[in-house]
């Protein structure tokens, strides 16, 4: 890391000290208390809340507000995205997920993911609950119909396109870590990594996941960029360049 990008990241988390997320929590129930307990970690950080209404019907209510204030109306809601660093689904359902990448804005839910995704900010959504490879998925046996598995993925694919970081549940720490900046320092492959002034023929990326870097020969980033393990592996094996884009 250059002395350059090292003063930016400083710069950066000095003025993060009051960050705002919003949180969007469905009526799933599997690891609720872990993605409690990794984001009441980040003390610094003013978690605005949406509950669907499946959520307000079967999770614990009251564990959830204590981390955070709950958004109730839709101009509420409207003031918090545009606000917020990124906006949370910590279980992302295969309702929700299918509802989103067919555009269906019919709940207060519903409708802050479409604002979130037509206000470009960042949707980080854990696919434990939809993913036919989740080990959820495996063990009920939930993984066998093929065709049904590729129509997920298509959502999936639909709304990655929009700007949905779809992760693992295992990876859920490292990005709160990374989006939030309590981790050490971003990780860089030295011998891959180049900066540049020119600009990007491709998008900036903050935090890039193996998906971005697949088939790839380069990336763009921004100076705190953040590479995922897999794609830390991926672009190692395969000489991916990291470019460094100054302007961002």
């Amino acid at each position: 890391m250059s002395e350059e990008q090292f003063i930016c990241l400083i710069e950066k988390l000095l003025k993060q000290k009051n960050k705002e997320a919003v949180v969007i929590i469905t009526g799933a129930l599997a690891y609720q208390s872990e993605m409690i307990e990794i984001l009441n970690n980040y003390k610094q950080v003013s978690f605005q809340l949406i509950f669907s209404e499946a959520a307000k019907k079967m999770v614990d209510l009251k564990k959830w507000q204590e981390l955070g204030t709950e958004l109730e109306t839709l101009e509420s809601i409207r003031k918090a995205i545009s606000k917020t660093e990124c906006v949370i689904l910590p279980s992302l359902t295969r309702n929700t997920l299918a509802k989103s990448a067919m555009g269906v804005a019919d709940t207060m839910s519903l409708i802050a993911i479409q604002w979130t995704l037509m206000s470009g900010k960042p949707l980080i959504a854990v696919d434990e609950c939809w993913n036919p490879e989740s080990n959820q998925a495996k063990l009920a046996g939930w993984d066998q119909n093929q065709a049904y598995n590729k129509l997920l993925y298509s959502y999936q694919e639909r709304l990655t396109d929009l700007g949905m970081i779809s992760i693992k549940i295992t990876e859920f720490h490292q990005y709160m870590k990374a989006y939030f900046n309590e981790s050490v320092l971003p990780i860089v492959v030295e011998k891959e990594t180049k900066e540049s002034s020119e600009k990007p023929t491709a998008p900036v990326k903050k935090i890039i996941t193996h998906r971005d870097v697949l088939s790839k020969k380069k990336v763009y980033a921004t100076a705190d960029f953040y590479l995922t393990d897999l794609a830390k592996e991926y672009v190692e094996t395969n000489q991916v360049e990291i470019i460094v884009d100054k302007v961002n």
